[in-house]
């Protein structure tokens, strides 16, 4: 196990009571290694796992990698340490099998209308599959990653404040590894108000401050926040926002002035 990604997979630091152990943490979603920009929110669903009515997929329509799918391990450590490669895959080519596109459709087209891009003519998973051009003329690959790396049993918004702060310090040491790992990452966008707060406390110990402003949303405002991120040899741009694009039944005018606010502070990134 040589890579962060690899000991994602084994990870059992947080609770049963909290995640299923039975389901392996899911550290990115699309090809990772290829990506040069990363959508970033709180954690998985369940529903990677299970369909509507609480039944866990399997074959075909199975997205992620179970313990009970590796008839001689017991353990998410066993799986990663003997199928490192199964899992892996899995993660990398959700996108080409049964991507959870409730979620990840809304959030492709998102992405799309950034990049100045039509949402309404193009596939929406394009962002994560074949990639999208942005203003600068850059190409953008992306994948997605969740801070917290592991289904929860229940929905985050349940969850108490001390069990939201444990699973978030497990896995931001994670996340963190992450970054610094995968080399060609240029651009991160932090879509929602949780993802925004645990983002900025990792970029707080980081030593990087987030620039804040507001954005007029119709009725409501939303904070928008940008920063660079220095690495080895590079600058990583990183734009947040606390409206959700996904779960907070924004309408066309209010996703429409978000995306335009979002795409301006990307428009840096080269």
């Amino acid at each position: 196990m040589d890579s962060v990604d690899h000991l994602i997979a084994g990870c059992a630091k947080c609770p049963s009571s909290l995640v299923e152990h039975a389901w392996t943490p899911i550290g990115f979603f699309g090809d990772i290694d290829r990506a040069s920009a990363w959508s970033i929110s709180i954690n998985p669903s369940a529903r990677e796992f299970t369909d509507g009515q609480g039944r866990e997929l399997t074959g075909d329509r199975q997205r992620f990698t179970r313990v009970a799918d590796c008839a001689c391990c017991r353990t998410r450590g066993e799986v990663a340490t003997r199928h490192p490669g199964r899992v892996l895959d899995m993660q990398r080519s959700i996108f080409q099998r049964v991507p959870y596109r409730a979620y990840f459709s809304r959030l492709g087209r998102f992405i799309l209308r950034v990049h100045g891009q039509s949402s309404s003519e193009l596939d929406p998973l394009v962002p994560f599959t074949e990639g999208v051009v942005g203003s600068c003329g850059r190409q953008f690959q992306y994948c997605h990653v969740d801070i917290v790396k592991c289904a929860t049993k229940s929905p985050w918004s349940k969850l108490g404040q001390p069990e939201r702060e444990l699973l978030a310090a497990n896995c931001l040491p994670h996340l963190e590894r992450q970054i610094h790992f995968h080399t060609s990452l240029r651009l991160i966008l932090v879509n929602g108000r949780t993802a925004f707060a645990e983002f900025g406390a990792l970029l707080d110990r980081l030593g990087t401050t987030l620039d804040c402003s507001e954005v007029r949303l119709a009725s409501r405002t939303a904070t928008l926040a940008v920063a660079w991120l220095a690495m080895q040899d590079c600058r990583v741009r990183v734009v947040a926002w606390t409206a959700n694009v996904v779960n907070q039944h924004l309408t066309g005018p209010e996703i429409s002035a978000l995306a335009e606010a979002v795409g301006d502070a990307v428009s840096p990134a080269v």
